[in-house]
């Protein structure tokens, strides 16, 4: 590739190089700082000397024709002065590659970092999500348990409940029982007192018939003895009315002492059944309770389910992500080793390049002493010469005077 760089490519790039102004121009500064950028010792001197060589015009700048004449007065020079600027800027695209690597060496290390960080942090919240599932998975152990004996508390309460509505019917049947006999209790009584009242009646026509049987007595003595036996007679039946009458006062007291006692067992029974209802409502409460309570536990339950699977899917979540980090570090990983070989490699390149560019160097620089050496010595020539060829002309110039003397002189003598 080399050998087919043009040598007018080779000026033009040397000179783009050097003329860093807008004049397009290469001042004696310039000259002598790209000189020294790309690692030549030339005293200030020298570089004076073949600047102000190639200033044709003496301005104190090299345009490209007077830069051209440069390249033509020192050719090896030129040379080492084109690989030297396409080396120079080739070190530079070296280190800024080292650079470049280098950088991204440190990103590639602080992403690793924040991705063994954030691994610590997936596992982390793996292991928390893990725990929590424990800690729900038990407490669903707990509130299934809780919902076991809920039910098994509530299928009781229903045992319960039956037996107390059975007891509470059968109470209910003994006060109709008792409503019944109360009823049959007051017919007798009500019989009872229509006998005593009957036997009153008849006490009182009794008594009316032996207040009129007195008062005939009075009136009528001759009657007596008939009179005195049907007196008598109505003595019997007035005392058998009281007998009755007492008879039927004394039913009538105890129809009503049976009709009192049937209206307190009834009274009692309404107690019982009051109780019974009473006590039929407390269970029928205490069950809808448990089976508040039940639907409760169910509730949290299913709460606590749902949660669990949240917490499944969180721990799924936070295991995929540890598997992704892990992924991650691991092609940090790779992709740090090969960012080290390659940076690596460029350093023993860079270092290679280096060294021979050094060694050029040193025999460039023995060329280019030589070639100014030899260059000085051929403007001292090319000063002798044109020295010798003033005065070969002056000799010339001469020889033809004395010549044209000589025939002047020959033609006045003829």
């Amino acid at each position: 590739m080399e050998g087919h760089i043009s040598y007018e490519t080779k000026v033009q790039t040397v000179f783009e190089d050097f003329a860093t102004n807008k004049s397009r121009t290469v001042s004696l500064d310039q000259f002598g700082a790209a000189f020294s950028r790309l690692g030549f010792s030339l005293n200030s001197a020298t570089l004076h000397e073949l600047h102000r060589n190639c200033d044709y015009n003496g301005d104190g700048y090299l345009d490209y024709p007077e830069w051209q004449r440069f390249a033509e007065q020192y050719p090896t020079l030129l040379e080492c002065l084109y690989y030297r600027v396409n080396d120079y800027w080739y070190n530079i695209a070296q280190k800024e590659a080292i650079s470049i690597f280098m950088q991204n060496l440190r990103t590639l290390r602080e992403e690793e970092t924040d991705a063994r960080v954030s691994l610590h942090m997936a596992q982390n919240k793996r292991d928390d999500a893990a725990l929590a599932v424990e800690l729900h998975q038990q407490r669903i152990e707990d509130a299934r348990s809780r919902c076991n004996l809920a039910a098994i508390s509530l299928q009781g309460l229903k045992h319960d409940t039956e037996e107390a509505r059975a007891a509470l019917g059968q109470r209910k049947d003994d006060l109709n029982k008792r409503h019944e006999g109360e009823a049959n209790a007051a017919l007798l009584m009500q019989e009872a007192q229509m006998m005593a009242s009957a036997s009153r009646k008849r006490l009182v026509s009794q008594d009316n018939a032996l207040a009129l049987a007195e008062e005939r007595l009075r009136e009528i003595e001759a009657m007596l003895v008939e009179q005195r036996k049907v007196v008598e007679h109505h003595r019997f039946e007035v005392d058998k009315c009281h007998i009755d009458l007492s008879a039927a006062e004394s039913s009538s007291l105890d129809r009503a002492r049976s009709h009192s006692e049937a209206r307190h067992a009834v009274d009692q029974a309404k107690d019982t059944v009051i109780k019974a209802e009473i006590d039929v409502s407390a269970r029928e409460q205490a069950e809808e309770d448990a089976r508040r309570v039940l639907a409760t536990y169910e509730a949290q339950t299913r709460t606590e389910e749902d949660h669990l699977h949240e917490l499944t899917l969180l721990v799924e979540t936070a295991k995929a992500e540890e598997r992704q980090a892990k992924e991650t570090v691991e092609e940090l990983n790779k992709r740090i080793s090969t960012t080290d070989s390659d940076l690596v490699l460029c350093q023993k390149e860079e270092s290679a390049f280096v060294s021979k560019r050094l060694s050029i160097n040193d025999e460039e620089a023995l060329l280019i002493d030589q070639e100014i050496k030899l260059r000085a010595a051929r403007s001292s020539l090319e000063s002798e010469e044109a020295k010798l060829f003033s005065d070969f002309e002056d000799l010339r110039a001469e020889l033809k005077h004395i010549t044209q003397r000589r025939k002047r002189k020959q033609q006045r003598c003829s």
